[in-house]
């Protein structure tokens, strides 16, 4: 997986390391820095809207397993009078490996463990996700249908799946607009709600390009939630691998 530009495009990312440090040397560890203007999970802040840095560690295997340890600041409860009751950092460790099923598709299947610190209820948040990311040629760029399941999500006793489909093209050499939407749902509205809801959408469109150790995003997305959280926005963001 990869958060660094953001939860899904962070998994892009890794994706995009691993096959280059593959690609030069075989087995290899990297290092990945980010500069975002907003943390943003499945459409919903994780900095109350501010801007995040965010750094990763991964190492991958010539038989296409990797695994890696990435962090962000975070600010959950900002608005709180408290500070103390603040989250202020998320940990996430992760392990998986690269499957090629054709010559024009691929199956990544790993699991991913988030921790958080700041609060001493932060570690009560901490959970674990699995993933499995399948992505195909089509009409000269790929499609994604992917699947992530938590069976106890932000520690709530309550599953959350996520089903996201997504395109991406390039429109010029080095040059990617991804398409995506995806649908999160909880398995018991009664620990584990969005607005009262069991469900939510979540949509975005991004741009991203590349130079030497660079990359660069421009993101907008929105959800069908109404809090401010969660309302539409548009971020930037710069990233740096070696």
């Amino acid at each position: 997986p990869s958060r660094g530009l953001g939860d899904v495009y962070k998994r892009q990312l890794i994706a995009c390391f691993m096959l280059t440090s593959c690609t030069v040397a075989r087995a290899e560890l990297s290092v990945n820095i980010s500069a975002i203007t907003d943390y943003s999970k499945r459409g919903i802040t994780q900095t109350d809207n501010s801007p995040a840095i965010q750094f990763g560690i991964d190492y991958s295997t010539p038989n296409d397993i990797y695994m890696g340890l990435w962090t962000s600041n975070l600010d959950i409860n900002g608005n709180d009078t408290s500070k103390d009751n603040d989250i202020n950092r998320e940990v996430d460790a992760y392990l998986g490996s690269y499957f090629e099923i054709s010559e024009t598709s691929r199956l990544d299947l790993g699991i991913t463990y988030y921790s958080y610190l700041g609060s001493d209820e932060a570690g009560e948040r901490d959970h674990g996700e699995g993933h499995a990311l399948f992505d195909f040629s089509i009409a000269r760029g790929s499609a994604e249908i992917n699947v992530f399941y938590s069976w106890d999500y932000s520690g709530l006793d309550a599953s959350q799946q996520t089903v996201q489909l997504a395109y991406s093209g390039f429109i010029f050499e080095k040059h990617r607009v991804r398409v995506m939407g995806e649908r999160i749902e909880s398995s018991d509205v009664r620990r584990l709600d969005y607005e009262g809801e069991s469900e939510y959408m979540h949509y975005q469109i991004s741009y991203d390009t590349n130079y030497k150790y660079f990359g660069f995003e421009i993101k907008a997305e929105n959800t069908d939630l109404k809090e401010d959280e969660a309302k539409q926005k548009i971020t930037a963001g710069i990233s740096f691998v070696y």
